[in-house]
């Protein structure tokens, strides 16, 4: 999801968990060094570098049913967590 889809997400949600007394989670990621990847490797191997990342990150979600990855700035990321009962 791009940044614009996760500032509906996330203004959404915000809403929903302050309206039900619900925890939310914004967990703010970044890839180190991805510009220098960049310049020093082409944009074929950035693109690999993000299209393995977000696989990752999906595979590693792919049990939490309310979380929510996207893609805020070229080298940064956001889980969108909504939290409930023991997961909290």
């Amino acid at each position: 999801m791009n940044r614009r889809g996760m500032e509906h997400m996330i203004l959404r949600d915000l809403s929903s968990s302050i309206k039900y007394s619900s925890q939310l989670s914004l967990i703010m990621l970044n890839i180190d060094n991805f510009r220098e990847i960049i310049e020093g490797t082409g944009y074929l191997s950035g693109g690999r570098l993000l299209r393995d990342f977000v696989r990752i990150a999906k595979r590693t979600l792919s049990g939490r049913q309310k979380s929510v990855l996207g893609r805020w700035a070229d080298n940064e990321f956001v889980i969108l967590s909504q939290c409930s009962g023991a997961a909290a």
